[in-house]
């Protein structure tokens, strides 16, 4: 693994990462790029698409990171998934506005959309194990072009 980096974090972080990336492709959007931030403990996925306009697809994408720590390997940093929610709220604020996000209809935007990425995760489980696998080895970056082939395997 990378000296620095606790290895059990660093595995999470991937699954974190992946998981975003694969929703959003299940969603038909292009992966640009799934990356792991060596320096910083950190990491990232990018899509040059897009969101869907669909609110719950978008926060599909969002809660997904969320919804992997809680499947299969646990947090891998609070502020990470604290980042990814933040934004889902914020989806929600604006499609229901001006109502609370935490009133029964924005309730249920978040649980369609949580259910919505475990759905997507369960679905293509095996493709987050073999591209997480992948992102763990240097120089832990999947461009676009192995992100795909990745998803086809």
């Amino acid at each position: 693994m990378v000296p620095g980096w606790d290895p059990i974090d660093m595995e999470k972080a991937a699954f974190h990462e992946v998981w975003h990336a694969v929703v959003a492709w299940s969603f038909n959007l292009v992966v640009h790029r799934v990356y792991l931030d060596i320096a910083n403990n950190s990491g990232g996925m990018q899509t040059p698409s897009s969101p869907p306009n669909d609110v719950t697809h978008r926060n599909a994408i969002s809660y997904a990171g969320f919804e992997a720590e809680n499947i299969f390997k646990g947090p891998a940093s609070f502020l990470r998934a604290d980042d990814d929610r933040t934004r889902a709220w914020g989806v929600i604020a604006n499609a229901i506005a001006p109502r609370n996000i935490f009133s029964l209809e924005g309730r249920r935007l978040e649980i369609a959309s949580r259910a919505c990425a475990q759905e997507r995760l369960r679905e293509h489980t095996k493709k987050l194990r073999q591209v997480a696998k992948r992102l763990l080895k240097s120089p832990h970056e999947i461009t676009r072009e192995q992100f795909e082939q990745l998803m086809q395997d």
